[in-house]
């Protein structure tokens, strides 16, 4: 329903306003309803960069799959996925930003 796919939207908002200015290695957030791209600063950008195995293994360790292309992390839900499933998937986006800075 459309209360859902808001709700999913208000979530995805929320997580990017709960990352702005707190790594160095983020360089631009882009929200779209439900999608999130998360650009981070590497050496090399675009599809080619070195920093895109990095965040697709560590993501894929955790059994979470992500779309990375290049140095830029995609976030698209599908409309099904439950308000605490985006959570661990926004928790694990967190750490590893941690963990890079």
């Amino acid at each position: 329903t459309m209360d859902m796919i808001t709700s999913l939207a208000d979530l995805q908002l929320a997580f990017a306003k709960r990352l702005e200015g707190r790594f160095a290695m983020v360089k631009d957030i882009r929200v779209r309803g439900t999608i999130i791209a998360i650009e981070l600063a590497a050496r090399s950008e675009g599809y080619t960069s070195e920093i895109r195995d990095k965040m697709y293994h560590y993501f894929l360790e955790r059994n979470i799959l992500l779309r990375p292309l290049g140095n830029v992390l995609y976030i698209l839900p599908p409309f099904v996925i439950e308000p605490n499933e985006l959570n661990i998937i926004h928790d694990a986006i967190d750490q590893f930003l941690q963990e890079l800075d």
